[in-house]
């Protein structure tokens, strides 16, 4: 089994790489911008090891005004971007390009809904899998202890659709 290889860097990109990084700084402050490869090498991998490339800057975006700051500016200077969350994929879906700006949404951190009866999870992109699984066990879990023992439907909503619940509270 051969491992791919990651496309070559364009060279004007890095060529203007200073520039690029203080025209981050002042859209959304030095200290959301990582430009030392001490610190962009921490994110040259995420789970998967196998790729490793450091980033042209790491942008830590701290709301979604920055992310359409960054987009917007990246966009206009004809520059890649690589989006990523909490840095925990096994598939490389977040792999840095040498040439790209690697946008940081770990601070993205809620879940916004879960659908048991759909089993169906919104999150925002800095949510890890760990995360998700805790949040659907403590909801389960306390359904179950409170529920379950005096007997009531309740409990079986963690597992069924709406309209399957009220079904089972009316039987």
């Amino acid at each position: 089994m051969s491992l791919s290889r990651l496309p070559e860097p364009d060279r004007g990109v890095l060529a203007r790489s200073g520039a690029i990084v203080k025209d981050l700084e002042q859209l959304i402050g030095p200290e959301a911008v990582i430009s030392e490869e001490e610190g962009r090498r921490v994110f040259e991998a995420d789970a998967l090891t196998a790729y490793r490339r450091v980033p042209l800057a790491v942008v830590l975006a701290r709301s979604t005004e920055e992310v359409a700051k960054v987009l917007k500016y990246c966009h206009q200077n004809r520059l890649k971007v690589v989006p990523r969350g909490a840095g925990t994929s096994l598939s490389g879906g977040a792999l840095p390009l040498a040439d790209g700006v690697l946008l940081g949404l770990g601070k993205f951190k809620k879940i916004l809904d879960i659908d048991y009866g759909n089993r169906c999870v919104t999150v925002q992109p800095g949510v890890t899998n760990l995360a998700i699984s805790d949040a659907v066990l403590l909801k389960t879990t306390r359904r179950y202890s409170s529920s379950v023992i005096r007997g009531s439907p309740d409990f079986v909503s963690w597992r069924t659709s709406p309209s399957e619940r009220e079904t089972s509270v009316r039987a």
